[in-house]
């Protein structure tokens, strides 16, 4: 008794421990800060305060509404989305826990779990204020609350049902590509109402399918809140809105290719694309690339082999499938950050693959040393891409954000020093060299929302307009009218 109880607490030790590992990497990503991430943590919440949005690009709006709701309650920090995902990751490695914990002994669960929680594809974005890669954080809850629900609680069944649909549409107007989990969670959750609540009649099953569907319906009347709705639905200047943020539908067939090749290389090579730096990624050597091969082997022929044991590797297998063809629909290759979802299908896949293994026939011994081996390389991979990453995120980003946010030396410290200008007079904005390099939407958004959210009195905002030759007072209506450039 007191070794089981050794062991789950030493289990429960790891999401802390992983917890722990991502704070430091969230520090040390520290004062950094790129263009992306002032729009999307910054300039798109001061717009949706304002009951709109920026563009259609700028359509994430779950993120821009979490990230609006801790600083009204808590005030403005130029660094405190950081912290907003290094909290989500608490709680989403909490859920994956539990999940592993439903279905694993403690010294099998925390093989997967390690790896999840080291990916470090994860452990950068989390880094980011932007919410490339909130999908990973989300995933994780939802699946948690579809496999813990008891339909014979009534009550207790009916909120967790309508969380479900909340958050699940929650993440999806955060990240779209939390899109493709919504085919998983949906199977996942007919099956266990099928299974668990079947036996009452149609009506009930009915009835639990609406509750979820309402829940998921629910933050949609968010929308009907902003000033111009259908711009959020689609902005015509950008052919672009909701759910598909800076994708634009392309259907050609040449973009397939260079699509899935630039997935592959960041995850099998190395981070060359839009905003992703890592020196090391998922699976940048010969033998992690030799160990998902063999797993992905594994998972087809067993899957086929024990079809009671199908399901789990038909769910992880459609979800890469779907995300690696749709990625050719976002009108070029999108790298890693738009296909999130392939990674965590190939989590799954070690997950399965860890769960599979005691199962096996002693008569394939040899075939199970080296199935558990090519994991476990996974996971030495993973410990040895650690301080690479970690001493990359110090690195000068080349989409570090310089106008207006590096005269005091940091970001943090050039906004302070704004703000305080701003409390004692009009601050007046204006940059040399060419107009189209002067942007004010997003130093604006930082000062107007520092104003605002932390109870400051504070004179107006002026940027010299280079159409009248004279300063005018900013307004989000200046970009709404287009009169000031996106």
């Amino acid at each position: 008794m007191t070794s089981i109880r050794a062991k789950l607490y030493l289990y429960w030790a790891v999401p802390f421990l992983l917890f722990l590992l991502q704070a430091v990497f969230t520090l040390r990503s520290m004062p950094q800060l790129r263009y992306e991430e002032l729009a999307e943590s910054v300039r798109n919440v001061y717009w949706l305060e304002q009951r709109t949005i920026y563009d259609g690009f700028s359509s994430n709006i779950g993120w821009y509404g979490t990230i609006l709701v801790i600083y009204r309650l808590f005030g403005f920090w130029l660094y405190g989305a950081k912290f907003v995902r290094l909290a989500l990751s608490l709680i989403s490695l909490l859920a994956l826990a539990s999940v592993f914990a439903k279905y694993l002994p403690p010294e099998r669960a925390w093989l997967p779990l390690s790896i999840f929680g080291l990916s470090p594809t994860l452990l950068y974005f989390n880094t980011l204020q932007t919410s490339y890669g909130i999908d990973l954080q989300y995933f994780p809850i939802t699946l948690y609350i579809v496999l813990s629900l008891n339909f014979s609680s009534r009550a207790v069944a009916f909120a967790k049902e309508v969380l479900l649909g909340v958050i699940a549409m929650w993440a999806c107007l955060s990240f779209p590509a939390f899109l493709f989990y919504l085919p998983v969670l949906t199977i996942l959750f007919l099956q266990r109402l099928l299974r668990d609540a079947g036996h009452h009649g149609r009506s009930v099953v009915v009835k639990n399918v609406l509750v979820v569907l309402g829940g998921f319906l629910l933050p949609l009347s968010l929308i009907a809140r902003l000033k111009d709705p259908s711009l959020l639905i689609f902005d015509p200047r950008l052919r672009s809105g909701i759910f598909r943020g800076g994708g634009v539908f392309s259907w050609d067939p040449m973009h397939m290719p260079t699509s899935v090749i630039q997935i592959l290389i960041d995850l099998f090579r190395h981070a060359t694309s839009y905003y992703f730096e890592v020196a090391s990624v998922d699976f940048s050597n010969w033998f992690p690339l030799a160990a998902v091969c063999l797993i992905a082997i594994f998972s087809l022929v067993f899957g086929l082999w024990r079809h009671n044991e199908l399901l789990a590797h038909s769910l992880a297998w459609t979800t890469l499938s779907l995300n690696l063809i749709a990625a050719h629909l976002t009108g070029g290759p999108p790298g890693i950050r738009r296909a999130t979802p392939s990674l965590a299908a190939i989590y799954a896949l070690v997950a399965i693959t860890c769960y599979e293994l005691p199962r096996l026939k002693t008569s394939v011994r040899l075939f199970k040393i080296v199935l558990k081996c090519g994991v476990l390389l996974i996971l030495v991979h993973h410990l040895l891409a650690v301080p690479q990453n970690y001493t990359q995120l110090s690195a000068t980003s080349p989409s570090q954000y310089k106008l207006f946010f590096l005269e005091e030396g940091t970001p943090g410290r050039s906004l302070d020093h704004l703000v305080q200008e701003a409390q004692r007079a009009d601050l007046r904005l204006s940059c040399s060299g060419p107009q189209a390099d002067c942007r004010y939407a997003e130093v604006y958004a930082a000062v107007s929302g520092a104003c605002l959210w932390n109870h400051l009195a504070c004179h107006n905002v002026l940027g010299f307009d280079y159409k009248s030759q004279q300063f005018i007072a900013l307004r989000t209506e200046l970009w709404e009218s287009y009169y000031l450039q996106h």
